[in-house]
């Protein structure tokens, strides 16, 4: 018998029961499954964080989460912009400022969490009525947080609104780091 071979392993009439009847079979189960300790994760563990040098959006949402599972941590911040920690915009109208402090924000939502920009992994950019020309701007803010030849993925979003509408830019990132 052929273990293989649907046919040789009829289904009782009307049943569903996938699972071999033991007297079918003139030999013991040839399948040994192991079990090791390093095969079980551990558990995830979940930390929501909301630095006070940051604005204060935390009945919206968490500045950043960060999640250890095993010897890694994961880091994820939500989109900064460029508000100071009182709400209040910096930098209305000047693209070029509004990346600087977005970038600031983002050093330090990323420092809460025990991380920094050389840890980032991806980016995700949201830049109000995006304009080709726009890229210089943004490309030199990035290289003033993030070493060159060593930049993170991003993806880059041309978008018609943000939260607030003063707002040009939203940066958000994911940054892993090695569990102490």
């Amino acid at each position: 018998m052929a273990i293989g071979n649907p046919a040789a392993h009829p289904l009782p009439r009307g049943g569903t029961d996938l699972t071999p009847k033991l007297d079918n079979y003139r030999f013991c189960n040839p399948f040994t499954i192991t079990i090791s300790w390093a095969m079980i994760p551990e558990r995830m563990i979940k930390e929501h964080l909301n630095p006070a040098d940051l604005p204060k959006w935390s009945e919206s949402f968490s500045q950043v989460i960060v999640v250890q599972a095993g010897a890694t941590r994961t880091i994820y911040v939500s989109g900064q912009v460029s508000v100071d920690p009182h709400n209040n915009i910096v930098g209305v109208g000047d693209l070029s400022r509004q990346a600087e402090v977005a970038l600031q924000n983002l050093s330090k939502a990323l420092a809460a969490g025990g991380a920094t920009p050389a840890d980032v992994v991806r980016l995700g950019i949201y830049v109000k009525n995006y304009q080709r020309d726009q890229a210089a701007v943004i490309s030199s803010a990035l290289r003033k947080t993030f070493v060159a030849g060593r930049m993170p993925t991003s993806t880059w979003l041309g978008v018609s609104s943000l939260a607030l509408d003063d707002l040009l830019i939203e940066i958000e990132a994911t940054a892993v780091i090695d569990a102490e």
